[in-house]
């Protein structure tokens, strides 16, 4: 598989060091993901958004690293926004071992942060997380039950004759 070519998101004013940490595994021969030093360092004025836009369009991956005060990084805010409207995938990264990092305040929902192994890394760039979590999860008797009663329902809906509210 190609190396992919990354944008590491993540809080400039509490966690440089964290990025320090990824730019090193990067390094590793058997990185499955590379990136160009694109990290702004300029105020968030004028033409920001549209430089992080144009440097997230050259990439394939988006890495957020959450740390305990991602929550309120205006940057990692808008670079989720801009990965999302570039339809560029991300993941969400747990910076610090032994704390509660927070996610970006622009993470959908369902957006989970994963434990930082080189394993997991390596899985989330390469598409295979997700895809052994769902592989799990369709192996369960929940998601056969619910699968069973959505068909159910769809085809009960089908049979469903259109009725008029009301009287005259």
């Amino acid at each position: 598989m190609a190396k992919k070519r990354a944008f590491i998101s993540f809080d400039f004013d509490h966690d440089e060091d964290l990025r320090g940490y990824l730019v090193k595994q990067a390094k590793n021969p058997d990185s499955p993901f590379y990136f160009t030093d694109w990290s702004v360092k300029e105020p968030f004025t004028g033409n920001w958004k549209e430089k992080v836009q144009s440097r997230i369009r050259r990439t394939d991956i988006v890495i957020v690293i959450c740390g305990t005060h991602t929550h309120i990084a205006d940057g990692v805010a808008a670079e989720i926004k801009i990965a999302r409207e570039e339809g560029k995938p991300y993941f969400l990264l747990k910076g610090r071992r032994n704390k509660t990092c927070t996610k970006p305040r622009t993470a959908l929902k369902n957006d989970k942060i994963i434990k930082w192994t080189w394993e997991n890394l390596r899985k989330e760039i390469e598409g295979k997380y997700l895809h052994e979590e769902l592989s799990d999860w369709l192996h369960t008797p929940t998601a056969w039950i619910l699968a069973i009663g959505g068909l159910l329902w769809v085809l009960n809906q089908k049979d469903q004759k259109p009725s008029i509210q009301g009287g005259i």
